[in-house]
């Protein structure tokens, strides 16, 4: 569908923008980045405040440009000038993500007799700079590629502080769903934490409706020769989205878990906190996914409630917590023994996984075993790789 027609369409459209972009001034640097699917390539632009991403098996273009303006300019008005030159048809919602306020549009237009369909993005970077995005893709495409176009802008970070958060697209999805906090008891192993721990029921389903997209998107990556990188990636985006959606519940445990150990004289608290909290994810309710459809993976907010999970989502779990701890930690894949577990940078005897110069400590999260400790059958390094967070 990637026609020379539709390219031809595409470069016009590119053409008439770059005119529009050239009319502001850039002041200082913006910071922004994509984390794209793969196969995403950049395309060389001639205004320094335009990038352009085309994806060639997919057909889809993404177009992000940063444009200085008046402290008065809303944005609504950055998306009705951006647009002009694409699309007077389209409806927009306002949302705030990361305490940033955004605007989202449907535009559809039809160039050169291609009917294109997309989304766009307009975000207030500062009082004197808007973001504009917009993705599109022919109109018998945008269906079949909703999950390549979501998980493309919801990659989009404008702030490091906010990097592990969920992404903006799934936030503007939040903006109508009730968050109905429910508080839960937890006990970790000897532990008891004090504190009872509030999960939203909307983080449970937000997050899950984002990993089903992400799963339907890793899933047109098998079979080719980039599954592996987009595997990683998979996990990489899933990991942004969980981690910012427990971390206030992190900080309770982690805390609760160092109050015990100091009132205990633990001598070596990395590995005691390690421990316990390997041997607790040892202890959870063990499920499969129901169809090859749907992901294994289970999100954070559910797990910690006492949904049935697998090794991932437990492996997830704990990089989660032990980074945030302060325990580098990393997940190890293989896809010939169909298992996931966490590696952690812990000067402790036992099965080691060389990662960039490092070796990291193994743990398996599916028996009660210590970490640096795995079965025999899974011992071959070639047959698993790493994600890092």
């Amino acid at each position: 569908m990637t026609s020379n027609k539709l390219k031809k369409g595409f470069f016009i459209f590119i053409l008439l923008t770059l005119t529009f972009a050239k009319s502001f001034a850039q002041d200082d640097e913006p910071y922004y980045f994509f984390d794209l699917p793969i196969g995403f390539e950049e395309l060389p632009s001639e205004d320094t405040n335009v990038k352009l991403y085309q994806h060639e098996k997919f057909g889809i273009t993404l177009i992000s440009k940063v444009l200085d303006i008046d402290e008065d300019t809303t944005l609504e008005k950055t998306t009705e000038k951006c647009l002009e030159n694409f699309s007077d048809d389209y409806q927009t919602q306002g949302f705030t993500w990361n305490k940033t306020p955004c605007l989202i549009a449907n535009p559809a237009a039809t160039i050169n007799d291609v009917p294109l369909t997309g989304m766009s993005y307009t975000v207030e970077l500062s009082k004197t700079q808007h973001l504009f995005i917009l993705l599109y893709a022919h109109k018998d495409l945008f269906d079949s590629y909703f999950s390549v176009m979501y998980s493309a802008i919801n990659s989009l970070c404008i702030n490091d502080d906010y990097y592990y958060t969920p992404g903006i697209l799934i936030s503007a999805f939040s903006e109508d769903e009730p968050k109905n906090p429910k508080k839960y008891k937890f006990k970790i192993g000897d532990v008891d934490i004090k504190k009872q721990i509030t999960i939203n029921t909307s983080d449970v389903s937000l997050s899950q409706m984002n990993i089903e997209v992400e799963y339907d998107l890793l899933n047109k990556y098998l079979n080719t020769d980039d599954v592996i990188e987009a595997w990683k990636r998979y996990y990489r985006i899933l990991y942004r989205d969980n981690y910012g959606r427990i971390k206030p519940q992190m900080e309770i445990i982690i805390t609760e878990l160092k109050d015990y150990a100091k009132k205990n004289n633990v001598e070596n608290l990395d590995l005691f906190i390690a421990q316990t909290l390997l041997t607790w994810t040892q202890s959870f309710g063990y499920q499969r996914a129901p169809t090859a459809n749907e992901s294994d993976f289970n999100s954070l907010p559910a797990v910690l409630i006492g949904a049935a999970n697998d090794c991932d989502s437990r492996s997830f779990l704990i990089c989660a917590l032990l980074n945030y701890y302060g325990i580098n930690s990393i997940l190890l894949i293989s896809p010939e023994y169909k298992h996931a577990m966490p590696a952690i940078a812990l000067n402790e005897p036992g099965q080691k996984y060389n990662f960039n110069g490092k070796e990291y400590l193994m743990g398996e999260t599916t028996a009660r075993l210590t970490w640096g400790t795995i079965a025999a059958k899974m011992q071959d390094r070639t047959k698993w790789f790493a994600v890092s967070f």
